[in-house]
């Protein structure tokens, strides 16, 4: 008995007197199969240790409680790997078309918009330049108007370049002038409807 003892317990050697204490110190040292107790020193097992099933997810509250693998499955599977998720506060490239259910905000942004092609305006910022296109476009439209204003119409004028008929008196202030001539009219070029220069009607005068 003392043999088998020695082999189980320390401070209890084998063909030694067994004493009570040395059996009390000895189960002391012990871990108790059933009830709850302290076990100080780092222990290594050889084989993991196994614990009640569970397969729920692990509270916030369970510092002290061990953990199955069933538990930490439940608990990392809906994870995402980090490099294959939008995170927080990094910059990031990301590819794919993504489709918000709800319109996505960007820093408040009151400022004209820039020619950069990557940068998202903000609904202000694209009111701000229809309502300036239409200030503009207003100033624009009032300056054409104040400068068409007076203006006769084309049908009314004399042009430059086609024949037209001039009905009305038109008194000059200073004598218009034809192309030049100073020749005496022929009876091939006179004409009743043509005007004279003051060079034909001078060399005219000689010939008298």
């Amino acid at each position: 008995m003392a043999n088998i003892a020695g082999e189980k317990y320390d401070g209890i050697l084998a063909n030694n007197n067994i004493i009570a204490q040395d059996v009390i110190n000895a189960l002391d040292r012990k871990v108790d199969v059933t009830g709850n107790v302290t076990i100080g020193g780092t222990k290594t097992f050889t084989v993991s240790p196994l614990v009640p099933s569970k397969n729920t997810t692990p509270v916030s509250t369970g510092t002290t409680v061990i953990a199955t693998e069933a538990q930490v499955y439940v608990a990392a599977d809906p994870k995402a790997n980090a490099a294959d998720v939008v995170n927080l506060s990094s910059a990031q490239t990301i590819s794919g078309v993504k489709t918000f259910t709800t319109p996505p905000e960007v820093p408040s942004k009151e400022t004209a918009a820039t020619n950069d092609g990557t940068l998202i305006a903000t609904e202000y910022q694209v009111w701000k330049v229809a309502d300036d296109a239409a200030t503009e476009m207003g100033r624009i439209e009032t300056g054409v108007n104040t400068a068409i204003a007076g203006k006769a119409d084309t049908s009314a004028v004399v042009d430059r370049t086609s024949d037209q008929e001039i009905n009305g008196t038109k008194t000059f202030k200073v004598s218009p002038r034809v192309q030049s001539a100073v020749e005496l009219p022929t009876a091939q070029n006179a004409g009743s409807k043509k005007i004279a220069t003051e060079a034909q009607v001078y060399a005219a005068s000689l010939w008298q």
